[in-house]
């Protein structure tokens, strides 16, 4: 048997049907759905519960035989488990979406220990990163042979053609959205005495510093989000950490939706995803430039037209969840 392992309500058809077609093979979702949105400690405690014991009922079954786990800490998780419990290795595993940010504190220390133990065990075979760069960094960060790590570019759903303008909504707004390493002050910063009107999406994002210009939303997600974004003008990716891989899903949304994005320079979307000027502007961390950016797709129709499209070609081109299931599926391949 042959599984993937999810933290969504349903596991994409198309990548299910498109990693089926590469590699030649079954395979069967299961999906524990755990990254709803966080209202609150409680519902922070839920769902890494979650990402912890879940696997453990995929760590006693002796018919599985290859994972492919969606949901980077189903795998990382499946792999803690076999090596403390000392399981036979009768699995194959790739991990996909494998992302790791320090944190402070014994926590950080506790984390990382718990995600050494995992990935320089023998349970796991790949492990799938968003950016190039990261794979070099994970390795020596863990001690492990960088041949562990390989890079696959991250694909979205395209809900573009659900959620269309709105004419009878607000418009004309520039929009970010994104909980994971996001500089909101920079994004407030530039837009800051002027008539740039900024809508900002984040369930984690709190300040008491809030110009007139700005909204900042902490209970929209899912299809609203999605119809904010169709209405809006343009999308900002500030990213905090520019060592840290973030911000891929929303670069993809947005490019799936034909609205120009601007963003700060960073290891994961300016050097794998973004060609500056051609499908997106580039500008490093300061509001000056970001500003600066903005007022050149103001004042540059030409500029903004052909940035929508690029982004949606090569949306189209690289990066639907087709085009995941059939990366992971010859990747798959390639390290039998």
């Amino acid at each position: 048997m042959n599984v993937v392992l999810s933290d969504m309500e349903s596991t994409p058809l198309e990548f299910m049907e498109s990693l089926k077609r590469t590699t030649g093979m079954k395979w069967t979702a299961i999906d524990w759905q755990s990254n709803q949105m966080r209202t609150g400690k409680a519902s922070e405690a839920r769902r890494y519960l979650k990402y912890i014991f879940k696997p453990l009922s995929v760590v006693f079954r002796k018919d599985v035989e290859n994972i492919v786990a969606w949901q980077q800490f189903y795998g990382i998780s499946f792999a803690f488990w076999s090596r403390l419990l000392q399981r036979p290795k009768t699995a194959r595993l790739t991990v996909m979406t494998f992302i790791y940010k320090p944190k402070d504190g014994w926590i950080g220390n506790l984390y990382k220990r718990f995600i050494r133990y995992a990935v320089t065990s023998r349970y796991i075979d790949t492990i799938i990163c968003p950016s190039s760069d990261e794979c070099n960094r994970y390795a020596e960060t863990f001690g492990v042979p960088r041949e562990k790590f390989t890079f696959v570019p991250w694909c979205i759903e395209d809900h573009s053609t659900q959620y269309r303008r709105d004419p009878s909504r607000e418009t004309e707004y520039i929009l970010g959205t994104g909980r994971s390493n996001r500089d909101w002050p920079l994004l407030i910063e530039s837009v800051r005495d002027t008539e740039y009107r900024v809508k900002i999406i984040d369930d984690t994002f709190k300040s008491a510093e809030i110009p007139e210009n700005v909204q900042v939303f902490n209970n929209v997600g899912g299809g609203h989000a999605l119809q904010y974004l169709a209405n809006a003008w343009a999308f900002v990716i500030p990213i905090d950490t520019p060592d840290v891989s973030a911000g891929q899903t929303v670069l993809l949304t947005a490019w799936s939706f034909g609205i120009p994005v601007v963003c700060t320079r960073g290891k994961g979307l300016s050097d794998d995803y973004i060609e500056d000027g051609v499908d997106a502007l580039l500008v490093d961390k300061d509001p000056v430039q970001l500003r600066a950016a903005l007022d050149c797709l103001r004042d540059d129709p030409k500029l903004y037209e052909c940035l929508a499209q690029n982004g949606r070609k090569k949306f189209e081109e690289n990066y639907t969840e087709k085009a995941l299931g059939r990366n992971v599926g010859q990747t798959f391949i390639e390290r039998e």
